[in-house]
């Protein structure tokens, strides 16, 4: 009998096993890819349902655009376009602010306070904020330019008076047209005031930098005269020829803020942080200036008119401090603007 070597396999038992793992590698490799087509098949659902999304989100944010017009769709239609349009919405949304702004001062000029178009309008105005409110910090630039663009109007409107002396009609409308500007910008100085607190709330905002200076947003120019800001991260925000009279800042954050040139007189900067703040040519006429972290003499000596302002005797810098109005509330413990907010 023939002997064999019993440590390697016959040759057909080699052939075998060669053809079969050939024939498996197919197998194999469809194992291998079937992950890569599934997540192939799944992202091009995915996409596909994202662009379907999308355009029936344009349709729905069309027909409520059509139907903004409409009181009795108005209020629905409004909150419905900030949650589906946001950040691309906010201009029309600010342009309905306007025009809805100037019609109640028109209406309150006439007398028509008790009216339903007057309450209607007033409700109006109260969704448009709640729907600013919603899309938040992408908005604010939009209120902050009607904002200046009533501001500028009003001031134009003024020198245009004032070169119509010996017109006393064409001065009495335009007196007329002043106080409407102004009434309709006090709705919307309280949108405003409403998106910043919403935006820039120091109860939400721990961080170093406002998110409205994060975010590129700056205050230049605005007029928030006769307005509180409380607890406000207002932070490396710039705030230049600003309108602050009258104005009531309370335990805001100010640290490297730029106030050169704007108007404080006659405000109440009650227990800010001053630290790195620029205020070069502010004006401080009668303003009161109190509890102030790390404002200093250098600082405060830049300022137009600093002398007059109500300060605490650290802040003598060298001239005498008149006596503030208010020193008998601050004495008593009573926070300023308390009872507002």
């Amino acid at each position: 009998m023939e002997k064999t070597n019993s440590r390697f396999p016959t040759l057909p038992i080699i052939v075998a096993v060669i053809t079969g793992s050939l024939a498996g590698i197919p197998s194999v490799l469809n194992y291998i890819n079937t992950p890569r087509k599934i997540e192939a098949e799944v992202r091009k659902i995915r996409e596909q349902s994202e662009a379907q999304l999308k355009l029936q989100r344009d349709k729905e944010v069309a027909v409520l655009l059509s139907r903004l017009d409409d009181p009795r769709l108005s209020n629905g239609a409004v909150l419905s376009l900030a949650v589906l349009g946001g950040e691309s919405i906010a201009p029309i949304l600010v342009g309905q602010l306007r025009h809805s702004a100037i019609e109640l001062a028109r209406l309150q000029e006439a007398g028509h306070r008790r009216a339903k178009a007057y309450a209607g309008t007033q409700n109006f105005i109260e969704t448009l904020r709640h729907a600013l409110v919603t899309i938040g910090l992408p908005a604010l630039p939009n209120v902050v330019d009607l904002n200046r663009e009533i501001k500028f109007t009003i001031r134009h409107l003024e020198t245009m008076r004032q070169t119509n002396l010996s017109n006393p009609y064409k001065r009495k409308e335009l007196s007329r047209e002043i106080a409407v500007q102004r009434e309709a910008n006090k709705q919307v100085k309280d949108v405003l005031r409403t998106m910043l607190f919403r935006v820039a709330s120091r109860h939400k905002v721990e961080q170093e930098k406002s998110p409205i200076a994060g975010a590129g947003i700056d205050l230049a120019d605005v007029d928030l005269s006769e307005t509180s800001l409380i607890r406000l991260n207002l932070a490396e925000v710039d705030l230049r020829n600003a309108d602050l009279g009258s104005a009531l800042l309370y335990e805001c954050d100010l640290r490297g803020a730029k106030l050169g040139r704007a108007n404080l007189m006659g405000s109440g900067l009650w227990a800010n942080q001053f630290r790195g703040a620029d205020l070069r040519e502010a004006y401080l006429d009668g303003s009161e200036l109190r509890e102030g972290q790390d404002l200093t003499c250098e600082q405060l000596t830049q300022a137009k008119n600093w002398e007059s302002a109500y300060r605490d005797p650290e802040l003598g810098c060298g001239a005498p401090i008149p006596e503030a109005p208010s020193d008998e509330s601050w004495e008593s413990g009573e926070e300023p603007g308390e009872s507002n907010e």
